[in-house]
């Protein structure tokens, strides 16, 4: 039967002495780092200045490090690049002599690009026409065929004071049907660019609907010879 010394000194040799205050825990931490044991209060390694040269290995861990196979040479060659790469200082960066050339090519074709005129694709120009263009809105849509018509700057005589005047260069956007003949079309665009159309009663200054310098007959049907995004010009022909 144990006696009452052997009892006490029993008790005393239940848990462990913190490393850092040494105090006794019943339930002591052992660090990760360094292997020692340490109170709740002194368990984190930067509350006890851990330093992992200070490690020591378990008796455990030593017999499983011993028993477990060596890693492939290729990890351990790896591991030493790591670590040599980790532990080298990188050289200061120098800039490159082709530098300054290559970035004052950079900007000029930047400055070259950004100075040419942006083009609009023909589906943009032709949609910027239709929102624009003015007609007669019972004309189907279907139907509708939509052009540039411009009236050249011409002379004039007013009526009543007898005093000659210009009309400056005047375009619109305007659409009418496919439908129509040329000749009605013709009456449209001059309402519509305040030209003066005497056809009818003066056959010798007859206006004419010119497309690319080619005169459009009165006649024919104005969807067969124009296609949307035509320039149409109201001017007088040669008789």
């Amino acid at each position: 039967m144990a006696t009452l010394e052997e009892k006490s000194k029993g008790i005393l040799k239940v848990g462990e002495h913190c490393r850092q205050c040494h105090q006794v825990d019943f339930l002591p931490f052992v660090c990760d780092e360094c292997g020692h044991n340490y109170c709740s209060s002194h368990k984190l390694p930067e509350s006890h200045g851990c330093k992992r040269s200070d490690r020591v290995v378990p008796a455990e861990q030593q017999q499983r490090q011993k028993t477990s196979p060596s890693p492939p040479l290729y990890k351990q060659q790896s591991q030493v690049t790591t670590t040599t790469n980790a532990t080298t200082p990188s050289p200061p960066a120098t800039k490159s002599k082709n530098a300054l050339p290559s970035l004052g090519r950079l900007k000029s074709l930047l400055s070259s690009s950004t100075n040419k005129p942006k083009t609009k694709s023909p589906q943009l120009s032709l949609l910027d026409l239709k929102r624009s263009a003015l007609g007669d809105a019972s004309i189907p849509t279907h139907l509708r065929r939509y052009v540039y018509v411009q009236r050249p700057e011409t002379s004039y005589v007013d009526p009543i004071s007898g005093e000659t005047g210009t009309r400056p260069e005047k375009v619109k956007a305007l659409f009418f049907s496919k439908d129509w003949v040329v000749g009605r079309v013709l009456d449209m665009a001059c309402r519509k660019l305040d030209v003066s159309n005497n056809n009818s009663s003066d056959p010798t200054n007859r206006l004419g609907l010119y497309k690319n310098g080619h005169l459009l007959q009165y006649g024919a049907k104005f969807g067969d010879l124009v296609k949307d995004g035509s320039t149409l010009v109201v001017q007088k022909t040669n008789n």
